[in-house]
């Protein structure tokens, strides 16, 4: 029934060695950092989900002379407080784990130690989950170690710096390199050159793609749309594409929500759950309490309210979540919930992986 040839090729961190239609991008980081980390540059990357962030950042550490400097990517997602950001970057400057229970001023000193005697080039994805912890104090930490340190920070949003304060903006003074989304014919080329590396010679029809590009320029999705089709056609049109969409979206919020809990699985449950049975948004109140329900259900330990806010807000970073803030009442704010796009559509299958 499959018509998948090479699976490899419709994964989107298996990401292909050309980088399409992001010249200028490439040519803003080739003169910022170069060959050897020399210049003072630090780069912030801000665009939208499935613009090629991760694609570029990948060419640039790709680029950097491993014998003459050091590279870390640290995923902000995961890494999202000071402490685990330095632990992180300094697991790789030692090539050792580093445990808990350190002091802070101690990793400090030991990376500075270690940048002195060798360039630095450290990447800081999706830095605005940083950001809404102590991520200011590292930013301004890491901005002023003397010697060959760069910065690369990518964001889904250009603003991310308005979180920082003035001092860490005055020391980091980034370079600003925004990507716009795809434009409709971009996704359908990039798309096509997977597709031909991974289906089945003319097993895809052309206006199954154009349905792609036109619902979303986001290639993530694109390739988990072709994957879900491909596993389960021998050939796709565009009557199979809209079949198969609910499965895709859900196949791509799985991969955004395996970076994270199994709380956060739930309260994204509880707010599908509870959207399906009301018009319109819900509130924190009735998100919380399904969540409570949900957990029991599961035998997982629920969490505190305050918690469950810190989730909240990482969802809706991820775009999983749109949020109306109202503040007043017992617990200082509340939200009026929703799905954002593409996932305010009906038809989704609840479940916690």
């Amino acid at each position: 029934m499959s018509c998948i040839q090479n699976p490899e090729a419709l994964e989107p961190g298996n990401l292909p060695p050309k980088l399409r239609d992001r010249d200028k991008a490439k040519s803003v980081l080739n003169r910022e950092f170069g060959s050897d980390l020399s210049s003072n540059s630090n780069v912030l990357i801000s665009g939208p989900r499935g613009t090629g962030k991760t694609h570029i950042v990948q060419k640039v550490l790709e680029a950097t002379p491993s014998t003459e400097s050091a590279t870390c990517y640290v995923s902000c997602r995961s890494s999202n407080t000071q402490y685990k950001a330095l632990a992180q970057i300094l697991s790789v400057l030692t090539n050792e784990d580093v445990s808990t229970g350190h002091h802070i001023s101690s990793l400090q000193r030991r990376i500075r130690e270690r940048v002195e005697a060798l360039p630095l080039l450290v990447v800081l994805d999706d830095v605005e989950f940083l950001m809404r912890n102590d991520g200011s104090d590292l930013l301004y930490y890491l901005s002023r170690i003397p010697g060959n340190l760069r910065l690369l920070l990518t964001s889904t949003t250009p603003s991310v710096m308005k979180q920082a304060d003035d001092r860490v903006v005055s020391s980091l003074q980034p370079h600003r390199l925004e990507l716009e989304s795809y434009s409709e014919n971009q996704a359908f080329s990039i798309l096509a050159e997977r597709a031909e590396q991974a289906l089945d010679s003319h097993s895809l029809q052309r206006d199954a793609l154009q349905k792609i590009g036109e619902t979303t320029q986001n290639i993530s999705i694109g390739l988990y749309w072709l994957q879900v089709a491909g596993e389960r056609r021998d050939t796709i049109t565009s009557a199979v594409i809209e079949d198969v969409k609910h499965a895709a979206f859900r196949r791509y919020l799985d991969h955004l929500l395996s970076y994270f809990s199994t709380h956060h699985q739930l309260v994204v449950q509880a707010v599908m759950e509870l959207l399906s049975e009301s018009s319109g948004p819900v509130t924190t109140g009735e998100v919380y309490s399904r969540y409570e329900d949900l957990s029991e259900v599961y035998s997982e330990s629920s969490v505190g309210h305050r918690s469950i806010s810190d989730v909240l807000s990482e969802l809706e970073l991820l775009r999983i979540l749109d949020c109306t803030y109202h503040y007043g009442g017992r617990h200082g704010k509340t939200r009026e919930i929703e799905l954002a796009d593409p996932f305010n559509d009906s038809g989704y299958e609840t479940q916690v992986a």
